[in-house]
């Protein structure tokens, strides 16, 4: 008989979510061709307002309908169903981290929806992925003793704080750092993203056997160097003849869009032909973004800011020649490794990083792939100089990085053996 795996989501929009579909989908559809004696079942709980957007209701409904039914199609197909269930709390995207007096209600309205699975699915264990999901994992674990994942990715509480929604020491950031402990040592596995982020769990006090290290990967079969693409993309943009710097995503903090905007000035200082090509989800921040530009007296020809599809982040990204990972200081900038990196990476562009970001850093260096510099402390192009006149090894040298580490291979092959640990409650 099968062993059932519920793959639990909450107050996510998992249907339009390029970061849940490369990073926990296909991961785990590559686990579920090998584990042939285990069935895996997707329950996203989204609330009932981000099966919308607000102001374009009626266009931005049928076009997460359409990926709801592709993704459906796609999981089917290989045997796996999903479950997109509507809830009534939270209804913000800022509710994401929820607050002190927000913990009981979402339990109330999301609790029985997971109880319900279980009782019909009866699965052997739940992979949550995120504090808010595990903490109705770890609930139903005390009462259900049903195995549970803690799919970590990010440090909620610091995460909560530099989203402005937590202060440090607040009550909301206490009662999470003592959830964050329970469900730490509760666990029958966690996953994290980086090696710093694995040392910030044991410091926590979990064993090291059930800590696994599973970086944010990225599917080769989408991201890959195209010239004939790159030749077309570049064209259309009006680029061909630029040296592209391309960053990919949202910004951690405002104050991140102005040091990346300083940087290229940096650039274009000592290299006339850069561009910078901004690819960015959030439509609502392009005119902050822009407005960061136009403060800083960058030409309008210089730059341009683009808010593509899922399905075109590859394309446009080969348009460019460096990925940008440029973060200042920040309370969970050491852990990351972000899904951009693989992206830039697999693309076949070397990541210039800043060194805050202690979980991307040492691998760009081991593996002479990129740059790292502080653009607030380096103000020489020496560093710059440097890297442009090694840039053919460093454009080489991505193909091994995202080989030996940041593959979805790699990915899927330590997520199975988790699943191994766990499923058979060792």
């Amino acid at each position: 008989m099968k062993k059932t795996v519920l793959v639990l989501t909450a107050i996510e929009r998992a249907f339009y979510s390029a970061t849940i579909e490369y990073q926990l989908i296909d991961p785990i559809l590559k686990v579920a061709n090998v584990r042939k004696d285990t069935r895996f079942v997707f329950l996203a709980l989204v609330p009932f307002t981000f099966f919308f957007v607000r102001g374009d209701k009626r266009r931005t409904f049928g076009l997460f309908q359409k990926r709801r039914i592709e993704l459906k199609k796609r999981l089917k197909e290989k045997g796996i169903a999903i479950f997109f269930i509507p809830v009534l709390y939270p209804l913000r995207h800022r509710s994401f981290y929820l607050r002190w007096f927000e913990i009981p209600l979402f339990i109330r309205m999301n609790l029985p929806i997971l109880l319900f699975f279980q009782i019909i699915l009866h699965p052997v264990v739940i992979h949550a992925r995120g504090y808010p999901a595990s903490l109705l994992a770890y609930v139903m674990k005390k009462m259900k003793r049903t195995r549970f994942i803690f799919d970590m990715r990010d440090v909620y509480t610091l995460k909560g704080v530099e989203a402005g929604v937590f202060n440090e020491n607040d009550l909301s950031f206490n009662i999470w750092h003592s959830l964050e402990k329970k469900m730490v040592n509760t666990a029958d596995g966690i996953i994290v993203t980086s090696a710093p982020f694995r040392a910030y769990v044991r410091r926590i006090g979990n064993e090291n056997s059930k800590t696994w290290l599973v970086p944010n990967s990225v599917n080769k079969n989408r991201f890959y160097p195209n010239e004939d693409i790159r030749g077309i993309v570049r064209k259309g943009l009006g680029v061909d003849e630029r040296f592209v710097l391309l960053h990919s995503g949202t910004f951690s903090t405002e104050r991140d869009i102005a040091l990346a905007v300083r940087y290229f000035k940096k650039w274009k200082k000592h290299k006339k032909d850069s561009f910078f090509l901004v690819l960015t989800p959030n439509k609502r921040k392009t005119d902050t973004i822009s407005k960061v530009f136009t403060e800083n007296q960058v030409s309008p020809d210089d730059f341009k800011i683009l808010n593509p599809e899922p399905e075109e982040v590859p394309d446009l990204l080969r348009a460019g020649d460096v990925g940008l990972h440029l973060e200042g200081k920040a309370l969970a900038t050491e852990y990351c490794i972000a899904i951009k990196d693989g992206e830039y990476l697999a693309t076949g562009l070397p990541v210039i990083c800043t060194p805050y970001l202690k979980g991307i850093t040492p691998l760009i260096e081991q593996y002479d792939c990129g740059m790292v510099v502080d653009p607030e402390q380096d103000a020489s192009f020496e560093k710059e100089a440097n890297f442009l006149r090694s840039y053919g090894k460093l454009k080489e040298n991505t193909k091994r990085i995202v080989e030996d580490v940041l593959s979805l291979d790699v990915a899927s092959e330590t997520l199975a053996k988790c699943y191994g640990r766990v499923l058979e409650g060792e």
